[in-house]
């Protein structure tokens, strides 16, 4: 019996076994193939599914939705998101080495991306958070920064190397004073240019405690 494209598309529908999770339902539109046919007047053919992405959908166990990644920005599933946050940050407190923002020297890290870089920097934004109704942390995370370029000239030389003849390197006098020379304007030029060769990450290891300051500052302003 010979069937057609519709049909053989129909019978491995209703033949395929999905594993699904408490959250996830068939797709609806492709039942689980994650290809559908399109068909045209005089022609059809095949194409890939644009409601799905494995031939499964995530349905939010709030409020119902239905999405292809998993992801749902309703108020329960958001609520459930910060305190998710809110506990990784307390257990990171919890571990995380202790130091008072007086002995702190360094920079410190803000949830908008910004940083601070000193105690004036972290009064002036403080004041400004209590001038705009709003509660300043207990604490901020400690922001190291990591040097990303560091230039090794013998590096640099054996790379550029490779796309040379195969003798290349064994020719070179790597040994030479004027590479030392170089290297050590190199490291100079390195020193000389300090965090701008940087990025910067959250060290979670150290929490910097501004509680005093943040009641100190409200004092200060109630007139205590």
């Amino acid at each position: 019996m010979e069937y057609t494209t519709k049909e053989l598309i129909e019978k491995l529908q209703n033949k395929l076994i999905l594993n699904l999770k408490e959250d996830e339902i068939a797709c609806p539109e492709c039942k689980g193939l994650t290809f559908v046919l399109m068909q045209r007047e005089k022609s059809a053919y095949i194409e890939k599914c644009r409601t799905c992405h494995t031939g499964k959908l995530y349905v939010c166990s709030f409020c119902g939705k239905t999405s292809n990644s998993g992801y749902c920005d309703c108020e329960s599933v958001q609520k459930q998101r910060e305190a998710k946050y809110k506990k990784k940050e307390i257990d990171a407190y919890e571990k995380a080495e202790k130091i008072s923002w007086k002995d702190y020297k360094g920079y410190l890290s803000l949830d908008s991306d910004e940083t601070l870089s000193s105690s004036e920097d972290l009064a002036d934004w403080i004041g400004d958070m209590l001038s705009e109704g709003e509660e300043a942390p207990d604490f901020l995370w400690a922001y190291e920064p990591k040097q990303i370029i560091d230039i090794d000239l013998i590096d640099v030389i054996y790379w550029q190397a490779e796309d040379g003849h195969e003798t290349m390197i064994d020719n070179l006098n790597l040994k030479s004073p004027l590479l030392q020379e170089a290297q050590g304007l190199i490291n100079q030029w390195q020193e000389k240019e300090g965090e701008f060769l940087c990025t910067f990450y959250e060290d979670r290891s150290r929490a910097v405690i501004i509680k005093d300051l943040v009641d100190k500052i409200k004092a200060e302003r109630n007139g205590d």
